[in-house]
Order: structure tokens, then sequence, then C-alpha cells
């Protein structure tokens, strides 16, 4: 999810009243993570399921997009072979 992307998921979820937490942009940016105080049926917007919800940006820590991306790259450094093993080690 883009910076964009997440602002405007948090914007949209404190305009419907939804959030459990910091309601400034400041500090939710610098956590990475917003907090939803339940799910609401989009058509009604009107909360559903009181259940506290915590989204967080693919940059925050403990993401598993974020960890997901690391294993990949990870795996695509060891399937890359090295420039010494191309080129004879010349």
């Amino acid at each position: 999810m883009d910076w964009h992307g997440f602002r405007l998921a948090f914007a949209k979820a404190k305009a419907a009243g939804f959030l459990a937490g910091p309601e400034a942009w400041t500090e939710v940016a610098k956590a990475f993570e917003f907090r939803l105080s339940g799910v609401a049926d989009p058509s009604s917007k009107v909360q559903v399921l009181p259940m506290e919800h915590v989204i967080r940006h693919t940059d925050h820590p403990e993401c598993p997009l974020q960890t997901r991306k690391r294993l990949e790259a990870q795996a695509n450094d060891f399937a890359t072979p090295s420039l010494k093993a191309v080129t004879g080690g010349a």
C-alpha cells in the first residue's frame, strides 16, 4: 500500500468516526498504523461488528507484507549468481 492509499483509508475512517486511537495524521504516519473501532457496512456506514482492527502500512516493521518482501529479496539474492561465479572469478 502506498502512502496515498494509506492516508486515504485513514481519512475515510476518521470522517466516518471509526478511529480508535490517535486522530492526528502526524501520529499515525509516525507509527505506520491506525486502529478502527469496528467493521462497518460499506453501504449504510453503520458499524456491524464492534472489533478493534489494526491497519498497518507495508513499511511497518510488523507488517506481514513487509516480512514477505524481505524474504523474497533474500531469496532473490540467493538465486542470483554472483559476478565472480558468472565471470569465472575474474
